[in-house]
């Protein structure tokens, strides 16, 4: 079983327990593994369900277009034009309506390839190209890789809020560190 160096706590744990019904919905539509989906929800927003930040629980900054949206949607499902356009009427902000982007994001960032049966690596540069491919690879990112490992803890944060560049420390695990604690945790969910 793997036990990343620092995990989500078993608080965390049990927000994702509580959302996976929505991020199994949204599995089932993208075809992007739950699991990773529950990784970049816990690093744009710690899990919260709504914000009052622009990009919605799941942090499109900038926030796509309408006609983006119904794009990603065309390209990587199967929905219906009216599912398609109740999705973007729910907006981004909506935990569901904006989980549908976020794995149709994830599905660009890997050319359509996530699958269910996707290799780790894959998964790992998907949430790599989620995050804008910040530092040299995916092991180099906090925003991936943090807590994996001993030698992966703490990372240093670099990018930008609201145009102004950061640089600090990140104590919070990693999406790729998060999405193999919950591979682990719930191996046949």
């Amino acid at each position: 079983m793997f036990i990343p160096f620092r995990g989500l706590s078993p608080a965390e744990v049990k927000l994702v327990q509580a959302n996976y019904p929505i991020y199994k919905q949204i599995q089932d539509i993208t075809h992007v593994p739950w699991q990773a989906l529950a990784g970049v929800h816990f690093r744009e927003t710690n899990l919260a369900k709504t914000t009052k930040v622009k990009g919605g629980p799941w942090q499109f900054d900038p926030p796509p277009t309408n006609q983006t949206l119904l794009d990603l949607m065309g390209k990587y499902t199967t929905l219906t034009s009216e599912q398609k356009n109740n999705i973007v009427k729910n907006t981004i902000n909506d935990l569901f309506s904006g989980g549908i982007i976020a794995g149709c994001w994830l599905q660009n960032k890997s050319n359509g390839r996530l699958t269910l049966a996707a290799s780790d690596n894959l998964v790992m540069d998907a949430l790599w190209g989620y995050n804008g491919r910040v530092q040299r690879n995916a092991e180099d990112s906090s925003y991936v890789y943090n807590g994996f490992d001993e030698a992966h803890f703490p990372m240093e944060v670099i990018g930008t809020i609201n145009g102004i560049p950061v640089k600090s420390r990140d104590t919070r695990p990693g999406a790729y560190t998060v999405y193999c604690q919950l591979k682990s945790l719930f191996p046949n969910a």
